[in-house]
């Protein structure tokens, strides 16, 4: 009972209110706390939120860029595919050109010169045929040059076409 006397009396009076205030400052102090962690906690969330903000915006613009490089290299290959085709169109054109001239006899094929710079000269020019035939080539030899031209043509146009089917498929396929 001396104990529950000594807390009845005045001094243990003050030692339970100081206690009491006590207990309260320390439990103000561990709730500041609290919101101090909080409130640090909130602001690294709110930095890590900022940051990640910006690496997806330099993400969505280094895409963006990359995205407008591939448009432009399309169009500069578009640009060349459509020039290749235009020399390779115009450059068929004037073959035919060349080979109905050679056909019709307006364009001549000539002999090949020599080393020494001199024209090789046929055997019908060197018995006295040198009017009709110079150093122009004959006509069976032209004709077969044309006949091989033709020839190289067609294994050309089966060579493109052979390459096209591989080509798809590649594509088809996902290879190079």
């Amino acid at each position: 009972m001396n104990v529950l006397a000594f807390f009845v009396g005045p001094i243990g009076r003050w030692l339970v209110v100081t206690a009491l205030v006590a207990s309260a400052v320390f439990a103000a102090g561990v709730h500041e706390r609290n919101i101090g962690w909080n409130e640090r906690d909130a602001q690294a969330k709110l930095e890590d939120a900022q940051r990640q903000k910006v690496e997806a915006d330099a993400i969505a613009k280094e895409h963006a860029k990359r995205l407008a490089e591939e448009a432009e290299a399309a169009k500069q290959q578009a640009r060349l595919k459509q020039d290749f085709e235009k020399e390779m169109a115009d450059a068929k054109t004037q073959h035919d050109k060349d080979v109905a001239a050679a056909r019709a006899g307006s364009l001549v094929l000539r002999l090949p010169s020599t080393g020494s710079g001199s024209l090789r000269v046929p055997d019908s020019a060197v018995s006295g045929d040198t009017q009709t035939q110079g150093s122009q080539l004959p006509p069976e030899v032209t004709a077969n040059l044309f006949g091989l031209a033709d020839d190289a043509d067609a294994l050309v146009k089966d060579d493109n076409y052979c390459w096209s089917i591989v080509a798809a498929d590649r594509k088809k396929n996902g290879t190079q």
